[in-house]
């Protein structure tokens, strides 16, 4: 049998860069693995000092939300901007493939800022693409149209554009986008039929669709946690694997990106459904700052704030519901979509009633006040 001090004897001493390279993986290892941990959604601690930390992380965002409101012409300013940069250049171009991709840059700005503009330039991206025969382009931007047309609550149009595309023989980036565009066309009609009898045919298409896109994504792609989170929380059910996707997703693309409102509307959906009210509020109103840093005028977050703060009952979310809900029907109305302003047309009238009656109450008890000074 060995002395202890013999089986030390056996071990060969290791280098200085050797233990070097040891402690440098090991510490990576240990902040990946808590990295990882971090990102994880853990169930929220139910107590009264972290939903106080939440209530005031709250007003501070909502204080946030009503300084870019006020300021929204200066952030719309800088989207005008890069926009009459990209025209400008387009205007300089005589290259097709330069062309096509300054098509597809204003397309991308117009998207979610105004629905005729971004039709515009879609349509002169597919044109080019036909006329040099450029399939891969022309695929894209006919599934760009599709996707822009969804959005604006065109969806028999969608429906139509979308059969006009052979699946077969697509790339795997056309395939996902197209797999993916289906999607949202299913979802979005499911949302607005809100019945019995067409709703769950929509979904149960758009869940069919999201399976095969959840398939192709690749891990290492930007949109691949955002994906995975919509898979989990539509698909599959699972809503701690979807939080945890959805918060990935927000650490690894901009804050003024539309990913990051998307990932925050979703997160705050779930949080609603989990009856957590204070983090269906933080989050929501995340999703409402992060649209108006991209210029989102197409968008359910705000409106949906307003309700729940008019529902909250108090004068001043009243003021509020009343400043958001005119915010988002102006925006609606510059976007020009038109389901939007039918969701926001059918809660304007409830919540300018109560602001009325508010104001109403305010001019009574003024005027008694007013009556007793001068008495």
């Amino acid at each position: 049998m060995l002395s202890l001090q013999h089986n030390f004897t056996l071990i060969k001493p290791i280098s200085k860069m050797k233990r070097l390279f040891i402690i440098v993986t090991s510490a990576l290892l240990l902040v990946a693995t808590t990295t990882a941990h971090a990102l994880e959604y853990t169930p929220p601690a139910d107590n009264e000092t972290a939903n106080k930390a939440i209530a005031e992380e709250n007003s501070r965002l909502l204080r946030q939300l009503d300084s870019m409101i006020v300021n929204s012409a200066q952030l719309y300013e800088k989207k005008e901007t890069r926009i009459e940069l990209l025209k400008e250049h387009l205007s300089k171009t005589t290259d097709n493939m330069s062309k096509i991709e300054t098509y597809s840059s204003l397309y991308d700005e117009y998207f979610v800022f105004q629905f005729d503009s971004a039709f515009t330039y879609i349509d002169k991206k597919i044109a080019l693409a036909a006329a040099i025969g450029n399939k891969q382009h022309y695929d894209m931007a006919l599934l760009d149209k599709a996707a822009l047309l969804s959005i604006g609550g065109l969806y028999s149009e969608t429906a139509a554009l979308l059969k006009e595309i052979d699946p077969e023989g697509l790339s795997e980036e056309v395939q996902i986008k197209y797999n993916v565009t289906h999607f949202y066309l299913y979802i979005y009609w499911s949302d607005y039929c809100h019945d019995k009898v067409y709703a769950p045919r929509y979904r149960q298409k758009a869940t069919e669709y999201l399976r095969k896109a959840a398939a192709l994504i690749r891990p290492d792609s930007k949109r691949y946690d955002f994906f995975m989170g919509e898979y989990y929380s539509i698909t599959d059910l699972n809503d701690d694997k979807a939080m945890s996707h959805y918060l990935r997703s927000m650490k690894n693309v901009r804050p003024d990106s539309r990913e990051y409102a998307m990932a925050s509307f979703a997160l705050a959906s779930i949080f609603k459904g989990k009856g957590d009210m204070l983090r269906y509020e933080k989050y929501l109103i995340m999703a409402c700052i992060s649209d108006l840093r991209h210029s989102t005028r197409e968008s359910q977050a705000l409106q949906d704030l307003a309700m729940f703060l008019f529902r909250q009952g108090s004068s001043d979310n009243i003021d509020k519901a009343e400043r958001y809900i005119n915010f988002a029907m102006n925006d609606a109305k510059a976007y020009n979509n038109r389901l939007r302003i039918l969701e926001i047309s059918q809660k304007l009238p409830t919540i300018v009633a109560s602001y009325r009656e508010k104001l109403a109450a305010q001019n009574a008890v003024l005027a008694v006040a007013t009556g007793g000074v001068t008495m």
